[in-house]
């Protein structure tokens, strides 16, 4: 595992070691971080407290193929059970994955699938912005990130950042857009035993 970032979110290494251990002896664990690296995640541990461990994608730039492939890959019954749950937030949510044919990248709806799917959530701007002081990423690519159901039902725009030329940006976009070069970044709670 990373432990020079992890170090950096002040972590310090006899947690991390426990926090290891603990994730390796649970297969539940285990199969939500090996989920999460499907969709192309690096994740790292940037919290360790009494109650949970918290873990978030530290990756260069998000990896849209990656998270396109684990979505198209996805068995039929367990995407609609996800499709499922988000509709009781989303009740449009069947016609918000649609895709055009050759339409690439991932929509924030998307990414609301693949989190469901892994119990992840999306990052939240204050951490993405903590992310980009101890690692610039992004810099190829657009990420989703956690926005509020007020927000998308104002008008239908979703929080996204990236780093070009002028910095760190974390601005909002139409949710419902894709591109090649959006998808999302994850954060994991894992809770304690």
């Amino acid at each position: 595992a990373r432990y020079a970032l992890s170090s950096d979110y002040g972590v310090n290494r006899e947690d991390f070691d426990s926090a290891l251990a603990e994730i390796s002896a649970n297969e539940k664990d285990l199969a939500q971080l090996r989920r999460l690296k499907a969709t192309g995640a690096e994740m790292t541990i940037v919290s360790v407290n009494d109650a949970e461990i918290l873990f978030i994608d530290t990756v260069d730039n998000v990896n849209v193929e990656a998270q396109e492939k684990f979505l198209s890959a996805l068995p039929q019954q367990e995407r609609a059970d996800a499709v499922g749950s988000l509709q009781k937030r989303f009740p449009e949510i069947e016609q918000l994955l649609q895709r055009a044919d050759g339409e690439r990248g991932l929509n924030y709806y998307d990414y609301l699938l693949i989190c469901e799917i892994t119990s992840a959530e999306p990052m939240s701007k204050d951490e993405y912005r903590a992310l980009q002081d101890h690692k610039p990423v992004d810099r190829k690519t657009i990420c989703w990130l956690l926005t509020e159901k007020e927000m998308l039902d104002r008008g239908g725009g979703a929080l996204r950042g990236g780093r070009g030329g002028l910095g760190v940006g974390v601005y909002e976009g139409f949710a419902d857009r894709r591109r090649d070069i959006r998808a999302g970044r994850p954060r994991l709670r894992v809770q304690r035993a």
